[in-house]
């Protein structure tokens, strides 16, 4: 009894932990306890303080919280909490109504939702699909792949564990209550199982704010689905060996001899599957910490832009579509002037750092060719190494590498290029290449464009946010790019801005990276300060991904564990059973020629030939064959370690 709830309780906390990482992610990604997000795109009310307080007391009254992080004139972040404290109430009045507000509703707020409209407040009300979690926990997360093989290993942990326990089994049998036997074994399995969940989840709802946290919520979920499929897991384990049960006789219990081909095949298929998954998880380790490496190095460049924010501005157009579905001509030019404005703002300083690859591919380039009506000859394969860039972005690369050298650029030329010296042939097809990208349907002439030869093997730092699905971090550093400084300060501000391409205004307008300092003063002046919905603090961000990663590298490192202890357990049992059953032929070969190292090798030849082939087949699997060495050593070194305890304790009892 006391192994059974041992096992469980091993397992139940191994994966409890690994949820635990992901509920941490969210409290990463989403700062705020929250269930919806609120956008305000539009106040058309008076009195915006008295509006401010309106909300407030109702959502005191209605028990709603409310977040609203906003930026204080020192460029500090810092966050105003409506319904919960007063704090920075009075610096929020100060500020507009517009933005993005983190609300924790209730289920019933009709009354709250028409407050807002009634205080003439126009909001998008999204709430967060909080129940889709679990959903890519389990499913499509890259936590998911831990948490089923953990899942699994505790499959053939709790199969190992009846094993060792059949005779019991075996004599309920012989009295008909194997059935009871089994359900006996299933209710302190499963109480167990509640117990320790609930105590998890107890333990965090104290620590995090109580069961009505949103956060004990999701935990909650996720701990009844862990908790429904490790009851799948124990009815199935159970009823194998009840199966193996029936099909044994029982002379063959009598005689220690009680696992049978169907046994020991299961025993063998289980080591073996869990080879290739320790594999596959720690080619996946050893990918996350590589990973997680390169990024801790790229955290030092990320300093330099410490006190640099990303402004998210409001792009809702709804009220300005007509029934075709066609944006409004005049609010559109009126949007895209004002934005070039405030790119002109920055007079090509530091203050402002922009980025984007060239997404002129071979789609791009055959449209441009068949659309216009005398193409320029162009070359999609250079554009791949082309990057747009402010004037600020590479300012900051000269402070990073001060050994680049980025020769002396004039500032009365539209387009700047930065070309390594190998490529320097390619220059026209280079000018090609912006001028069918940006400036397709506008008349720029070749001369507007200078071109600057730079060293080959320059490095250059993206300050790329962007994290791609598999979780990767992004390559900062590279070589050998081309750089297309655009200056914005020599597009004229006319009624043809809408002619030019998506990277010469409004790439820039919505992804630049602005100096904290700087970015609320420029959108006074401009009159823009209701354009701005949010901020984001880029180099906060940056060490958030590296905190989520080592998070993950540990929910990995748990299932590592948990696999070499099932497989430990697992192997024992397999070689304890081919012992006792092989125990006569020992006996009779020692007898006749002294030495049983023959026998006990054909005994081991089955595990230790699996061995060898699944670890060949895992070297192709993960292309590193190093590492299936590696794991295949360790498994060997198992293997021999238990057959020479084996032996130890078969001689301990020979003698007494």
């Amino acid at each position: 009894m006391k192994l059974r709830i041992g096992i469980i309780s091993l397992f139940s906390i191994f994966l409890s932990l690994i949820l635990l990482g992901s509920i941490k992610e969210i409290g990463r990604d989403i700062k705020y306890p929250v269930n919806t997000i609120l956008v305000v795109t539009n106040y058309s009310g008076k009195d915006k303080n008295k509006t401010l307080a309106t909300i407030d007391k109702a959502a005191k009254q209605a028990n709603i919280s409310i977040y609203k992080p906003f930026m204080s004139k020192k460029g500090e972040l810092k966050t105003a909490k409506l319904g919960i404290n007063d704090d920075h109430l009075n610096e929020l009045k100060m500020l507009p109504l517009t933005g993005i507000y983190y609300v924790k509703l209730g289920t019933e707020n009709t009354q709250f939702k028409q407050l807002l409209q009634d205080e003439k407040l126009k909001v998008q009300i999204n709430p967060l699909q909080l129940s889709l979690v679990p959903v890519i926990t389990f499913l499509s997360g890259v936590r998911a792949p831990s948490i089923w093989t953990l899942f699994f290993v505790f499959l053939i942990t709790i199969y190992a564990l009846e094993m060792l326990l059949i005779k019991s089994a075996m004599i309920y049998r012989h009295v008909g209550r194997l059935s009871t036997y089994i359900v006996d074994n299933l209710k302190i399995y499963l109480s167990s199982l509640v117990v320790v969940n609930s105590a998890f989840y107890l333990v965090f709802c104290l620590i995090n704010g109580g069961l009505f946290h949103v956060y004990s919520q999701i935990l909650g979920l996720m701990l009844l689905i862990m908790s429904v499929v490790m009851a799948l897991m124990l009815c199935l384990a159970n009823s194998l060996v009840a199966l193996l049960v029936k099909l044994t006789d029982i002379a063959s219990i009598l005689k220690n001899r009680y696992i049978n081909q169907f046994g020991a095949l299961i025993y063998l298929i289980s080591i073996l599957i869990s080879i290739i998954i320790f594999t596959l998880s720690a080619k996946s380790i050893v990918g996350s910490v590589n990973s997680l490496k390169r990024y801790h190095q790229d955290l030092t460049q990320w300093k330099v832009i410490k006190n640099y924010v990303k402004p998210n501005f409001n792009m809702d157009n709804s009220d300005y579509i007509d029934e075709n579905h066609m944006v409004d001509h005049d609010w559109f030019l009126s949007q895209t002037k004002d934005s070039l404005r405030y790119l002109q703002s920055f007079n090509n300083d530091e203050t402002l750092v922009y980025m984007s690859p060239s997404d002129f591919d071979g789609a791009q380039e055959a449209g441009y060719q068949n659309k216009i009506e005398h193409p320029l000859v162009t070359d999609s394969k250079l554009a791949a190494k082309m990057i747009y860039v402010s004037s600020g972005f590479i300012q900051l690369n000269q402070k990073l590498y001060p050994q680049n050298n980025y020769g002396k650029k004039q500032d009365n030329f539209l387009v700047t290029l930065y070309i390594p010296k190998k490529l320097e042939k390619d220059v026209a097809l280079i000018k090609n290449n912006v001028l069918a990208d940006s400036f397709a349907y506008q008349k720029i002439a070749s001369d507007q464009v200078q071109y600057i030869i730079i060293p080959d093997g320059q490095k250059t730092f993206l300050f790329d946010q962007e994290v791609p699905y598999d979780n990767h971090f992004p390559k900062q550093v590279v070589t050998d790019r081309i750089l297309v400084d655009i200056n914005q300060n020599k597009v004229p501000i006319d009624d043809n801005v809408l002619a030019f391409g998506s990277e010469v205004i409004w790439r820039p307008f919505q992804n630049s990276l602005v100096k904290n300092t700087v970015l609320l003063p420029r959108l006074k002046q401009l009159k823009l300060e209701n354009q701005l919905l949010s901020i984001d603090r880029v180099s906060q961000n940056a060490e958030i991904k590296a905190k989520n990663m080592m998070s993950q590298i540990q929910g990995g490192i748990l299932v590592l564990l948990g696999v070499l202890i099932s497989s430990l357990f697992v192997i024992w049992e397999y070689l304890k059973n081919q012992y006792q059953q092989h125990a006569k032929q020992l006996v009779i070969t020692y007898l006749f020629t002294g030495h049983k190292s023959r026998a006990e090798l054909l005994i081991l030849s089955p595990l230790l030939l699996g061995i060898g082939g699944v670890s060949l087949y895992s070297s192709f699997l993960i292309k590193d064959r190093r590492l299936a060495l590696l794991v295949c050593t360790i498994y060997i070194v198992e293997v021999v370690v238990i057959a020479i305890i084996h032996q130890l304790v078969l001689k301990k009892r020979e003698s007494s």
